[in-house]
């Protein structure tokens, strides 16, 4: 089974990926035009493209947590060649995908928490992106054993990773507390997804991961305003767009310190 759910990624780090990932967008235009109250989530696909395109250097570090079958690691590869990186996927069949597809990447198998130790991690048989440590969907789930580890003690101390990109449905903010050495040392630019559904599963709140950066000299904004120089949002509006028509699924967190800096990039 799992082979067949990774046969059909087989294109990414192929001439194919790029075409065939523009034909996915295009597949996606009537369901859009369907519901345009979500525009703002629609567009969040160019906009992280462009933010990668504004700060990502050729020799820029970026991890990828949560890196499912590689296409945002794919895009760090090709905007950042010299860049070594390090992508962290929980599954163990994906990481196997990933070794194979990215040979010159440290891919590590675990999933990331603020303890280490063995977790219970739910793979959803249908739609693995939605697989994490807690089940936040309706699904066919089959639960599995895995490592568990805090970010800042697997991340190598040899070099500054500039970029941080979490996508761990709902575990963000225990991965979070489990990298504060690491976001105070590198400062990194972090995108991550926040959605109504996964910080629940978890016990928490959006708000509470707006607190989070907040005490740690870091500020929040949607991506059209940290593109456009605009201001970050307050709790309360982080917490209002996830109440639907949705303003946004994807967030970028900047160190207070680094702010002029992107926005001038």
């Amino acid at each position: 089974m799992a082979q067949l759910r990774d046969l059909k990624y087989e294109f990414i780090r192929t001439p194919f990926e790029q075409p065939l990932m523009r034909l996915r967008e295009a597949a996606g235009y009537f369901w859009r035009r369907r519901n345009p109250e979500l525009r703002e989530v629609y567009l969040e696909g160019d906009r992280i493209d462009a933010l990668w395109k504004k700060i990502i250097r050729k020799d820029t570090n970026c991890i990828d947590a949560g890196c499912h079958y590689g296409a945002m690691l794919s895009r760090f590869c090709n905007l950042a060649p010299q860049g070594k990186h390090l992508a962290v996927e929980a599954m163990p069949s994906k990481a196997t995908f990933l070794r194979r597809k990215f040979p010159d990447v440290e891919i590590r198998n675990i999933a990331l928490s603020d303890e280490p130790g063995v977790a219970s991690f739910y793979i959803d048989m249908d739609k693995t992106g939605f697989s994490g440590l807690a089940k936040h969907t309706d699904g066919n789930f089959k639960k599995i054993e895995v490592a568990c580890d805090r970010l800042d003690t697997i991340i190598p101390q040899d070099r500054r990773f500039d970029v941080l990109k979490v996508d761990v449905e709902g575990a963000e903010l225990p991965l979070f507390r489990g990298a504060t050495e690491y976001l105070k040392r590198d400062r990194p630019v972090v995108l991550f997804e926040c959605g109504p559904s996964g910080p629940p599963a978890f016990g928490y709140t959006a708000g509470d991961l707006h607190d989070f950066f907040s005490a740690n000299n870091y500020a929040v904004f949607f991506l059209k305003d940290i593109l456009e120089g605009g201001a970050p949002v307050d709790r309360a509006s982080l917490e209002a767009a996830l109440v639907f028509p949705f303003k946004a699924l994807n967030w970028v967190a900047v160190a207070n310190s680094r702010i002029s800096e992107i926005a001038s990039a």
